[in-house]
């Protein structure tokens, strides 16, 4: 699931998932990505699961106070 909340919500590239979780190549992460969407279409729980992560880390972000420089 990590690897997909990463992909959708700051698109990081395919390469640069892949090396951060030590997977042997972006076709690794894509088909973790592909498979996470399919389980996400015929699971409602799970898709629930991620709306919920995906909100409250959008939230979160919004929220988040800028730091001003002293």
């Amino acid at each position: 699931m990590a690897i997909y909340l990463i992909r959708m919500l700051r698109k990081d590239g395919l390469l640069d998932i892949s090396s951060e979780f030590g997977l042997r190549g972006y076709s690794s992460a894509s088909s973790v990505v592909e498979g996470m969407k399919k389980k996400i279409q015929k699971n409602r729980r799970l898709r629930e699961r991620v709306a919920g992560i995906k909100n409250s880390t959008v939230i979160g972000q919004t929220e988040t106070p800028l730091l001003t420089s002293l």
